[in-house]
């Protein structure tokens, strides 16, 4: 499973197993490509850490759905976004960061024209359908979920702007 192997690479990166050894300098992706072929070759690696995955999967569902999932999912995010501003921060304290951000931040008219402003349009329509469908499914979920004293519209408001600014941070990265 893939949460099986994001727990492997966590595993492997405490280990220290994504250091690149002197004799792969100048062909990391080599080495990381031998790092996951190895992982994925080693069956029973990949069966202990889906094991692993469903043991924890079935924790935290028999802990009920407000003292498990809940629980952990406010951890979880908090975590993730955690992540995602040291990866953003990071990423702009890398060498050549100005240009990355010159190219994600100053649009391009003429790159645009080469693809078709239509096919930029709808690849745009695209991303913000699929995330207004996972945010509808996420709404419909929360909103049995929450009392009385908080307005949809504000909660969903802030929803809104949490996923665009998320967005861009990722984007950063």
């Amino acid at each position: 499973t893939i949460t099986g192997m994001m727990f492997a690479y966590f595993f492997k990166m405490i280990k220290g197993d994504f250091v690149v050894p002197n004799n792969f300098i100048g062909k990391e992706t080599e080495y990381f490509s031998k790092q996951f072929s190895d992982l994925v070759g080693n069956p029973w690696v990949m069966i202990a850490f889906m094991v692993l995955t469903v043991v924890l999967g079935l924790l935290v569902c028999s802990l009920g759905l407000k003292n498990g999932v809940e629980k952990v999912n406010k951890f979880m995010m908090l975590a993730l976004l955690a992540i995602i501003a040291f990866l953003a921060i990071r990423t702009m304290s890398l060498p050549g960061a100005d240009k990355g951000l010159a190219y994600y931040l100053i649009p391009d008219f003429k790159r645009m024209a080469e693809y078709g402003v239509s096919e930029v349009v709808f690849a745009a329509l695209g991303q913000a359908f699929f995330t207004l469908s996972i945010g509808m499914g996420s709404m419909a979920i929360f909103g049995t979920y929450i009392s009385k004293d908080r307005r949809l519209l504000g909660e969903s408001i802030s929803i809104a702007t949490l996923d665009t600014l998320v967005a861009f941070i990722a984007g950063l990265i």
